[in-house]
């Protein structure tokens, strides 16, 4: 019996044993105890999964402020001949650009 099983059915006993629903409403209907725990562990499962990702992202975000080694690369990159499409010339060579601006659908 997983974690999630054990929940649901201390949750059924607790609610008979003291008269009243202690399941949302949505769950007491139709629904079986097995479908509220397939439930209730695919939201922990998002939950717990959205957890980590948030955990991940602040780690990387905040590892170190003071490490600008990425623009040394965009640098290199583009001194070895990779095109800076931040660049004013570039973004109006790109809005000029029949061809791009026909597969965008922004002209016919």
């Amino acid at each position: 019996m997983n974690l999630f099983q054990k929940i649901t059915k201390k949750l059924c006993q607790n609610s008979q044993a003291e008269g009243y629903s202690s399941l949302p409403e949505q769950f007491s209907g139709n629904y079986g105890e097995n479908d509220f725990s397939k439930l209730i562990s695919k939201r922990a499962l998002k939950l717990y999964e959205r957890q980590c990702d948030i955990k991940r992202f602040s780690k990387l975000v905040l590892s170190d402020p003071e490490n600008l080694s990425h623009e040394k690369m965009v640098e290199d990159l583009i001194n070895s001949g990779v095109k800076d499409y931040s660049s004013e010339d570039e973004i109006n060579l790109l809005t000029t650009n029949e061809r791009l601006m026909k597969d965008l659908g922004i002209i016919g």
